[in-house]
């Protein structure tokens, strides 16, 4: 029996994998012998078995105990279980998450022990590797879609990029035959599909795959992202009306075609971030793939970049401002009508991200009309991963200072900060903020001996007169 552990990376294909997998569960077992299981699997994000990746993240992972965020009993049994109903048919095992790049391969050894026992299996690794600037813009297109507002060059991005580094660690822990990387390319893939090389790296043939095209985590045109991103500046939106928003941009992308900005990157910056990976890339393709290094700029992207560089800054501003107005008119303006009003704020961050928080976003700010007009602020506090302090997060309105709901769940940024114990439930939300013109609404980090740190501050605008 094979166990096939397919990590990630992110963005590269992974949705579509598991929603195949997923989707085709039945046919896979009773025709290929192929499991795919249903424990550990969270739908929250699509059918990836992040549940079986969540407990032992760091923060999460502790000497005496593996599991303190979900029933390690009956996640363990309910998995044994599964495997154990169909032992007899079963050749191949699948386990998909992304989340496993961001878990200790040691660590993920012994999860496999944990899950398996006894059972003689031969264990492959399957990683997806994209060129570092496709993969960074690609994922600038994903943060934005989650409600961030940043500049391209503004996000953050776990050293996975150094694909070397990252391979290395893990052939330390499982033999390198046993690990398997892939170049994340559409034009190397059979028919361009990921589908169909996942399953070539089984080494299984299934035909009804051929036909089967999924785009299960779609990407907005560049043009889209940026109207996006200053969607996310100038409004605070629930995570149902962003998608929303997301849907009606992706529906003029569909009708009106991408436009012709392919890039966020000038050629010169594209040329330099790629440079940071070079050595890196070099003995990757070197040591894994026995070629030159292919994570380079072919003569045709130079020439194609250099006109990308050609088109006005003013006219990439006007067709952003259009499609902008498009979302306001159409999307948002029929959002107010609900019984909640969005308030333009300004937002004034106090803090350095470095110092002690390593992320500070609000993400939710209206006014509930149900309750007595007061408001209802949410976002994420993230803390930097080496401080040891224990912190409480503390709201102060016009009616005093009160304390945030803050430790909730945030598996967005668990993703974006693998290596941040604290990004994994960072999340806060309070309700009752009382708020007047005069005096801002701040947000408060406070210690144990009382001592409080000013986070942010939104100002209420004032009313204009007449």
């Amino acid at each position: 029996m094979r166990l096939i552990l397919h990590i990630g990376l992110t963005k590269t294909g992974t949705s579509a994998i598991q929603k195949f997998l997923w989707e085709n569960r039945k046919l896979l077992l009773e025709k290929y012998g192929v499991l795919y299981p249903e424990s550990g699997i969270h739908f929250g994000a699509g059918p990836a078995h992040y549940k079986l990746c969540w407990p032992f993240q760091k923060g999460y992972y502790m000497k005496d105990k593996l599991f303190n965020v979900v029933d390690s009993d009956h996640l363990l049994k309910t998995f044994k279980d599964e495997i154990e109903r169909n032992i007899s048919m079963l050749k191949l095992i699948i386990i998909s998450s992304e989340n496993f790049m961001a878990i200790k391969p040691e660590v993920v050894n012994q999860l496999l022990t944990m899950l398996f026992g006894n059972i003689n299996l031969d264990k492959f690794i399957v990683v997806y590797f994209r060129r570092q600037d496709l993969w960074m813009e690609s994922s600038f297109i994903q943060s934005m879609k989650m409600g961030l507002s940043k500049k391209i060059n503004e996000i953050k991005f776990h050293p996975l990029a150094d694909y070397y580094s990252f391979i290395f660690k893990w052939g330390q822990i499982f033999k390198n035959s046993n690990i398997i990387p892939r170049i994340y390319d559409r034009s190397l893939f059979p028919e361009g599909n990921v589908i169909l090389d996942f399953l070539s790296v089984l080494g299984i043939d299934i035909p009804e795959a051929k036909e089967y095209k999924i785009e299960a985590n779609p990407s907005l045109s560049h043009i889209s992202t940026l109207a996006l991103r200053k969607i996310n500046e100038q409004f605070s939106l629930t995570t149902k009306e962003k998608l929303k928003v997301f849907d009606y941009l992706f529906k003029i992308d569909q009708e009106e075609g991408p436009g012709h900005l392919k890039t966020f990157f000038t050629l010169d910056e594209r040329i330099e971030f790629l440079e940071r990976f070079r050595e890196s890339n070099e003995r990757l393709f070197r040591e894994w793939f026995n070629s030159e290094n292919k994570f380079v700029l072919t003569p045709e992207e130079i020439e194609f970049y250099k006109e990308q560089d050609k088109i006005p800054k003013d006219e990439i501003e006007r067709l952003v401002e259009e499609r902008y107005q498009k979302v306001v008119e159409n999307v948002i303006k029929k959002l107010e009508a609900k019984p909640r009003v969005y308030i333009p704020v300004e937002l004034s961050k106090l803090v350095k991200e470095g110092d002690i928080v390593e992320k500070v976003v609000i993400g939710q700010l209206y006014l509930d009309l149900l309750k007595g007009s007061k408001l209802v602020v949410g976002g994420v506090v993230v803390l930097k991963p080496e401080v040891k302090e224990e912190y409480r997060l503390l709201v102060e309105d016009a009616e005093g200072i009160k304390e945030v709901q803050w430790g909730l769940p945030s598996p967005g940024y668990a993703n974006m900060y693998p290596d941040n114990p604290y990004a994994k439930n960072a999340r806060f939300r309070v309700e009752g903020v009382v708020a007047v013109e005069e005096k801002p609404i701040r947000l408060y980090l406070e210690n144990k001996n009382g001592d409080k740190i000013l986070i942010y501050e939104i100002k209420m605008p004032l009313k204009e007169e007449g």
